[in-house]
């Protein structure tokens, strides 16, 4: 969502590619990536018009997405949200 909002404040970070080419320089834990101010108050789960999506259209939209991609389970945002977490948890331990 960030490269089709053409969020970076760096103009080559224009593509999938470009952005996961990116490297953490030696003796740095990470890389940082600014955003521009303009879309810092955007919100994350939107509308065609750029509103909020309610949580009940969120939820809808997974579980639709779930059963398309014909998982044997209910997608939810809850397992979303775990899962990333769970992601995450699992990238910090690697560099502990």
């Amino acid at each position: 969502m960030a490269l089709a909002d053409n969020a970076f404040e760096a103009l080559d970070l224009n593509t999938p590619e470009r952005l996961y080419s990116l490297r953490v320089e030696p003796g740095l834990r990470c890389r940082p990536v600014t955003f521009k101010p303009s879309i810092l108050g955007a919100p994350l789960f939107r509308n065609d018009a750029g509103d909020t999506l309610s949580y009940s259209s969120l939820r809808k939209q997974a579980v639709d997405l779930g059963s398309v991609l014909c998982f044997r389970e209910v997608l939810t945002t809850y397992g979303l949200r775990r899962g990333v977490t769970n992601a995450i948890n699992g990238m910090l331990s690697f560099f502990i």
